[in-house]
C-alpha cells in the first residue's frame, strides 16, 4: 500500500496516539542506560476478555527484554527484574500519562503481565467528546494522499473466446461488493478513488442495479481511444525485445533473430525465434507472437513467487496467428487506456488494484504484466496489486441446492425477510412502507452475508427454499445490524419528542456531561472494543496492524474486506445485550438525570460509529422499523 502523505498529529486518532506516548515513555526511560539501544519496546496489549485485571497489559515477555534491571552483559547473565524496577515503572508511568491522551489510573503487577486501567470518566470525555465533534468524519482522514486508486473489476472481462457475459452471477455480486467496499475503506483512508467501467451496458447493467451498488468515478473511456491503445500496443509488441514467434521465417523469408529463453523446465532451455527490434517488416505468425513476460520480471526487479507474482509466469499469446491482439492484449490495452484517463483526471501516479476471481486470477496477471511490458514506460510510477476473492458456494443441505443467480437469490432472501417479520408483527406489515423496509434489510443482509468472509474464502449460502435454519442465520445477520441501528434512532426520537413536552431537559453540552457515572461494565467495553478504537480498524483494513500504509513491491493486496462487518455485527450483539438489561431513559428525576444524560451521549457515539461503518458499506441505515 502506497502510504499517504500526512502529518502524524492529522493521521494519528487517539488510540494510536496513546500508544505513541507510551512507547516514548518506554524510550525516554531507558535513554542513558546501559546497554539501552539493545532495549526493545515494551509492547502493549489491548485487554480482550473483561477488565478485572486492566483495561492493557505490558506482557511478561516484554518486561523481560526492556526492563531487567541491570540488563544481562551476555545470553549466560540471568535476567532479573526485581519489585523496584517494577513499582519505578507503574509510578513514573501513571504520573507520565497525566499529560497523555488517554490518562491510567492505576496498575496491577502480577506474575504474567503488568495490567494499567484507565481514569474511565476522563477517557469517556475525551473519547467521547472527540465523536461528537467529528461526527460523519470520526474515522476517516481528512488530508488527501498523493496517490490514488483504480479499481479494475475483472468479474465481467471477456477472456474467452466469443464469450458472452450477460448473468449475473452470485460470484459476480461479491466482486461488486468487495469493488464498492473496497473504494469506501481507500477513500476513508484519503485516497481518491476511481471504478474502472467494466460492466457492461444493457441488460446485465439493469441486473446490476437492481443491488444498489455505487461505484463512485465511474467513467467509461471511448471506445476509438482503446482502438488506438490496441493498435499502438500491437505496434509495440512487434518491436519489443521480449517478444517472440514461433514461425521459422517473416514473409520475405528472412530468418529471425534468436535467443535463449527460460522455460518452467530450467534445466531444459529452449531456443525460440524473435523479431529483429530493428526490422519493420510485417511477420507472418505461425503460432502467432508471445512475450515473455517472466523475462520482464526478472529485468524490472519483479518478484516471483511467494509474495510476488505466480511461479508459473512464463509467456503469453499476444498476437493471434492472423496478427491480431488476443484477448490478453485487447484487456491490456482496455487497462492502459483506464490508468491513463484517470492518471490525467487526477494528476497523481495511480496504483490499479485487480479484483479477480480465483479461476481469473492468472490470467489476470498476465494482463498486467503485458500492460506493463508494453505501456509501462508511460506509466512508470503505476504500482498494480491483486484481491483475490473465492467462489460462492451453495451450503449443503438435505436437497440438491442448484446455484441460482444473483436476482433469484436476492428474491429468495427476500422472501425469508418477509416470513421472519410477519411472524414477528403479523398483519401489520403490509404497504409500501413495510415493502421497502423489507428491500433495505434484504439487500443490507445480503451485502452482509456475502462480505463478512475473508475474501481468498469461499462463501457458502444456503439456497434451499424452505430455509434452514442455518440460511436463516445467514438472512437475518445484516438485518440484525441495521435493526439495532433503527433501535438507537427510535429512543433517541422518544427523547426528542419527550423534551418537547418538557418530560426531559435538553441535553447539555458533552463537555457538561459527568462520566463518572457510567459504572456499568458493559458501557466500558462498547467504549474501548469499539469507539475508541473504531478510526485504528479503519486503517487497518487496508494496511494491517499499526495501520502503516507502506508502499510493497508485492502484488498481492492485503484488503481485509471482511472485517468492518464482523466490527458491526460484534457490536450490534454487545449493544443488544446492554441495552436489553440497561433502562435508559428512566424517571425524570433530578438525581437521575445526569446518568441518562451520560448514557445518552454514550449511545450517540455507538450509533454514529455504527453509522460511519454502515457507510463505508454503501448501506444506508434505516431510522425506524
Amino acid at each position: 500500500m502506497a502510504a499517504p502523505c500526512v502529518a502524524d498529529d492529522v493521521y494519528l486518532d487517539i488510540f494510536e496516539h496513546f500508544h505513541r506516548e507510551f512507547e516514548e515513555f518506554t524510550r525516554l526511560r531507558n535513554q542513558g542506560r546501559r546497554n539501552a539501544n539493545e532495549r526493545k519496546i515494551l509492547f502493549l496489549h489491548k485487554s480482550t476478555k473483561g477488565f478485572g485485571s486492566g483495561d492493557f497489559k505490558i506482557p511478561s515477555a516484554s518486561l523481560k527484554e526492556a526492563l531487567t534491571s541491570p540488563p544481562p552483559r551476555s545470553s549466560l547473565e540471568p535476567s532479573t527484574t526485581n519489585s523496584e524496577d517494577l513499582d519505578s515503572l507503574c509510578e513514573e508511568l501513571v504520573k507520565s500519562s497525566q499529560s497523555w491522551t488517554l490518562e491510567v489510573s492505576t496498575t496491577l503487577v502480577s506474575e504474567t503481565a503488568i495490567y494499567l486501567k484507565l481514569h474511565r470518566g476522563k477517557t469517556f470525555k475525551k473519547v467521547l467528546g472527540r465523536v461528537i465533534k467529528d461526527g460523519s468524519q470520526y474515522g476517516r482522514v481528512s488530508s488527501r494522499s498523493h496517490r490514488s486508486y483504480l479499481i479494475n473489476n475483472c468479474c465481467f472481462l471477456n477472456l474467452g473466446k466469443n464469450s458472452k457475459i450477460d448473468r449475473l452471477t452470485l460470484a459476480s455480486l461479491r466482486a461488486l461488493f468487495l469493488c464498492e467496499h473496497t473504494g469506501c475503506l481507500l477513500a476513508a483512508n484519503g485516497f481518491d478513488v476511481i471504478h474502472a467501467p467494466n460492466i457492461p451496458p444493457g441488460e446485465l447493467k439493469a441486473k446490476v442495479a437492481a443491488f444498489e451498488i455505487s461505484l463512485s468515478g465511474e467513467k467509461s473511456c471511448e471506445q476509438r481511444d482503446i482502438d488506438r491503445v490496441q493498435t499502438d500496443g500491437t505496434e509495440k509488441v512487434k518491436n519489443s525485445k521480449y517478444m517472440y514467434c514461433e514461425s521459422r521465417t517473416d514473409l520475405d523469408g528472412k530468418q529471425g533473430s534468436q535467443f535463449s529463453c527460460p522455460t518452467s523446465d530450467s534445466s531444459n532451455d529452449s531456443t525460440i525465434v524473435v523479431a529483429d527490434s530493428d526490422s519493420t517488416t510485417d511477420m507472418s505468425y505461425k503460432d502467432g507472437a508471445f512475450l515473455h513476460i517472466r523475462q520482464f520480471l526478472i529485468d524490472a526487479g519483479k518478484s516471483i513467487g511467494k509474495n510476488g507474482y505466480d511461479q508459473n509466469i512464463q509467456n503469453v499469446q499476444v498476437l493471434g496467428v492472423d496478427g491480431n491482439a488476443t484477448k490478453v492484449l485487447q484487456n491490456s490495452a482496455r487497462l492502459h487506456c483506464y490508468v491513463t484517463d484517470a492518471g490525467t483526471k487526477l494528476s497523481q501516479p495511480v496504483h490499479v488494484l485487480h479484483i479477480v476471481n480465483y479461476e481469473r486470477a492468472f490470467v489476470q496477471q498476465q494482463v498486467d504484466i503485458v500492460r506493463q511490458t508494453l505501456f509501462g514506460e508511460e506509466t512508470e510510477n503505476c504500482q498494480n496489486s491483486h484481491l483475490v476473492y473465492g467462489p460462492v458456494l451453495a451450503r449443503k443441505t438435505g436437497a440438491a441446492s442448484p446455484l441460482m443467480d444473483a436476482l433469484e437469490f436476492l428474491q429468495l432472501r427476500k422472501t425469508q425477510m418477509r416470513e421472519a417479520w410477519v411472524m414477528k408483527y403479523g398483519k401489520a406489515v403490509s404497504g409500501e412502507g413495510w415493502e421497502n423496509t423489507i428491500t433495505a434489510m434484504t439487500l443490507a443482509a445480503i451485502k452482509f452475508e456475502l462480505l463478512s468472509t475473508t475474501a481468498r474464502n469461499p462463501v457458502k449460502v444456503d439456497l434451499s427454499q424452505t430455509g434452514t435454519s442455518v440460511g436463516k442465520t445467514d438472512c437475518r445477520i445484516g438485518s440484525f445490524v441495521i435493526y439495532n441501528y433503527a433501535r438507537l434512532s427510535t429512543l433517541f426520537a422518544h427523547y426528542k419528542e419527550a423534551s418537547k413536552q418538557g418530560v426531559y431537559p435538553d441535553l447539555p453540552d458533552v463537555a457538561d456531561v459527568d462520566f463518572t457515572l457510567l459504572r456499568e461494565e458493559e458501557e466500558w467495553q462498547l467504549l474501548l472494543h469499539y469507539i475508541l478504537p473504531y478510526p485504528s480498524l479503519v486503517k487497518e483494513t487496508i494496511a494491517g496492524p499499526g495501520g502503516q500504509h507502506e508502499p510493497s513491491s508485492s502484488p498481492h493486496a492485503k484488503i481485509q474486506t471482511h472485517r468492518i462487518c464482523n466490527f458491526l455485527v460484534n457490536l450490534s450483539q454487545d449493544f443488544s445485550s446492554y441495552y436489553g438489561r440497561v433502562h435508559v431513559l428512566t424517571e425524570a428525576r433530578a438525581h437521575l438525570l445526569p446518568t441518562i444524560f451520560a448514557r445518552l451521549y454514550l449511545l450517540k457515539c455507538v450509533q454514529q460509529v455504527m453509522k460511519n461503518a454502515l457507510r463505508l458499506l454503501n448501506i444506508t441505515p434505516l431510522e425506524q422499523v
